[in-house]
């Protein structure tokens, strides 16, 4: 995992602490979870981090009908 993607993963994790019934996609993640001022992440970026969540099963992962990818909390007790 690169330094990107672990630090983008924390803020990721933190946001379901703060928000457990979040979800969206990396589109939706890039706009609306990350702190505005910071410096924006490619969603390829947003995308690879949350592919590692999902590995690790923090996150759940949902392909949506117009071909988008919907993340929401995993049932792993670290997001709670």
């Amino acid at each position: 995992m690169i330094k990107e993607e672990q630090k983008l993963s924390e803020k990721i994790l933190d946001y379901f602490r703060k928000n457990p019934g979040a979800g969206d996609t990396p589109e939706g993640i890039k706009t609306w979870w990350l702190e505005p001022g910071e410096s924006e992440p490619p969603v390829e970026n947003i995308t690879a981090a949350m592919e590692i969540l999902v590995k690790k099963g923090l996150v759940r992962k949902r392909q949506l009908h117009g071909g988008d990818v919907l993340y929401k909390k995993g049932s792993m007790s670290v997001c709670q």
